[in-house]
């Protein structure tokens, strides 16, 4: 089993992650970089409309140099970035009220510029600076009115009507992306920053998962991926009883399937989780699952690779073998170990005429190996119907294997451990057919 999909899927991924990412970073610099320069155009438009009316007859020289400065000022702070962007909306409307004041305020032909504060406040933040600019520009137009209320008609006003009704209108297209007070961060940013993390998760999930070499590795990469995401204490189960971590503690569980044996289990304890922690959590559990079903499967088959070869070995010994000798012995301790039984015995009638083991080979490292008498009931009952029989005993199982000699001798070869797997019972099946033809030809 490999797990190519995953990767798969994180190559996809990182595609998305280095465009969509930053797709509303550009356009936000694209947006910054238009309001730099329709701000400087306005401000050089100012001194060039100065420069143009300087001397004539109706023209308030003051309030003209006045407003020139203020648009030299303003392009200086443009370009050293001191003040906010609100900032730079007073500083050029107050070079727009001077000039239009200076050419004659409110029958001054540049009257309607004022309109330019609405559209360069939209590329700048957006909602807030365009109500900003349409305000700056409304509150000219009045004090126009009222400095020169002799002059002032209708234009005056229609002009601050359509200021007003021009920035409600670019602040109601804009949407809710900027507040009118203060600016906070783009959905699209958060998305994408949210995208990003939890992109870069599996990144990580898959980097610490696919190496892992054995079930112990698996369990110790997989609890410390759990704690790196959920910044608390977790407990990684395989599914076979074993578990790295704090164990008994309630928390949240993310669950997954292990081929061939009870379902394994992360449990992060005593923490709360955001949706992008249990979607991350969830992914490495998913790994974690494919993981622990690929080395189970590799272990399996080399197990039943080194019985093959066992078998192999054995052929001709115990051909060559008179009884249940100690070469005998060993044959059976090497097929025990291979197949990490518990372990593995020849039973048959003792001298009593009763049903007793005959030979007795451990396959795993621990106290000698007895059996019970419920399981001299098993293997009694296969000797007598002559058919295999298979009894679960917890996490184990027992097989037991009549064999016929000649001369009608019963013998059953009896096996405790994970032997409800096919390949296991056929590989003993095989070595029971050996051993009764070399314990019958002798």
């Amino acid at each position: 089993m490999m797990i190519s999909a995953p990767q798969l899927h994180v190559r996809t991924a990182g595609h998305v992650r280095a465009g969509s990412g930053s797709r509303s970073g550009r356009l936000r610099e694209r947006a910054a970089h238009g309001g730099l320069i329709a701000g400087t155009a306005l401000r050089c438009l100012v001194l060039l409309l100065g420069a143009v009316s300087w001397g004539g007859e109706l023209v308030d020289g003051r309030a003209l140099a006045a407003g020139a400065l203020v648009a030299v000022l303003a392009l200086a702070a443009a370009v050293a970035r001191p003040l906010p962007s609100w900032g730079l909306l007073l500083a050029d409307g107050a070079a727009l009220g001077l000039l239009v004041y200076a050419t004659g305020a409110g029958s001054s032909p540049f009257l309607t510029l004022t309109l330019a504060l609405v559209a360069l406040g939209a590329l700048g933040e957006g909602r807030r600076d365009a109500l900003i600019g349409g305000g700056i520009g409304v509150l000219l137009l009045l004090a126009m009115g009222l400095a020169d209320e002799p002059s002032a008609d209708g234009l005056l006003f229609s002009v601050a009507v359509a200021q007003a009704a021009a920035a409600g209108l670019v602040a109601w297209a804009l949407g809710p992306g900027s507040t009118l007070f203060s600016a906070r961060p783009h959905e699209a940013d958060e998305a994408g920053d949210a995208a990003q993390r939890s992109l870069e998760w599996q990144r990580l999930n898959l980097s610490a998962v696919s190496t892992c070499a054995t079930p112990e590795d698996l369990r110790r990469r997989a609890a410390e991926r759990a704690v790196q995401i959920a910044a608390a204490p977790a407990t990684v189960d395989l599914g076979d009883g074993q578990y790295t971590g704090p164990g008994g503690a309630s928390g949240y569980t993310f669950s997954f399937a292990v081929r061939e044996a009870a379902p394994g289990r992360i449990t992060v304890h005593g923490t709360a989780l955001s949706q992008a922690q249990r979607e991350a959590l969830e992914h490495l559990a998913t790994l974690v699952g494919m993981r622990a079903s690929e080395l189970r499967y590799a272990q399996k088959l080399e197990r039943q690779q080194e019985a093959m070869q066992a078998l192999w070995e054995a052929a001709g010994i115990v051909r060559l073998t008179p009884g249940l000798d100690d070469t005998v012995r060993h044959v059976c301790r090497r097929l025990a170990e291979a197949l990490e039984l518990e372990w593995l015995a020849v039973v048959g009638p003792s001298d009593r005429q009763t049903i007793a083991p005959l030979l007795v080979a451990r396959g795993r490292p621990g106290d000698a190996p007895r059996m019970q008498g419920a399981q001299l009931r098993v293997a009694a009952e296969a000797i007598r119907t002559g058919r295999p029989l298979v009894r679960s005993e917890g996490d184990a199982a027992l097989a037991c294997l009549p064999m016929r000699l000649a001369g009608d001798t019963p013998l059953a070869l009896v096996a405790l451990g994970d032997t409800g797997e096919a390949g296991t019972q056929a590989l003993l099946m095989v070595f029971g057919d050996m051993l009764a033809q070399g314990l019958g030809a002798a």
